[in-house]
Formats: structure tokens, C-alpha cells, sequence
């Protein structure tokens, strides 16, 4: 079985579809944020995003012809 995710870090700089060639792409993934909140009577004031712990990429898909990859599959995707 491969892997869910990998590492925001390891995804290519450049993706490009490796079905009809297009650079259109959309990433799915998650990250972890930290971040401040303030409240006063229970009313949230004053929010910040103070960081990201981490990011991944759960898949890729060409916005052009459909064309789905999964982590295992993102150096298909990797542009010259």
C-alpha cells in the first residue's frame, strides 16, 4: 500500500500533467497551523496565524483532462 501524503517539501517545484501535458494543476493537502486567538465574552476579537507546523500534498489533479495522481505517483508529474 503507498503512502498518504508526502511531505509539502518533496513536491516538485513545477508540475505538469503527465497525461495532456498541461501545467494547470490543482494540490490537495493539509497543514497544520498555529495560531492566537483572542476572546472577550466568549466573541472572538482578534485572530493570527502565527505559523505552520506542517504541510502535505495528498494528491494532484490536471485541471485540463481530469488526470489524478496520488503521492506515490508525483514524479510522474515532475516537469523537465
Amino acid at each position: 500500500m503507498g503512502n498518504d501524503y508526502i511531505a509539502w517539501s518533496e513536491l516538485p517545484q513545477k508540475l505538469r500533467c503527465p497525461n495532456c501535458g498541461s501545467t494547470h494543476i490543482k494540490i490537495y493537502g493539509a497543514r497544520k497551523v498555529e495560531f492566537e486567538i483572542e476572546e472577550e465574552d466568549g466573541e472572538k476579537i482578534y485572530e493570527e496565524q502565527t505559523g505552520v507546523e506542517w504541510e502535505v500534498a495528498e494528491g494532484v489533479e490536471c485541471m485540463e483532462c481530469g488526470e489524478y495522481g496520488d503521492p506515490d505517483e508525483i514524479y510522474k508529474w515532475k516537469a523537465d
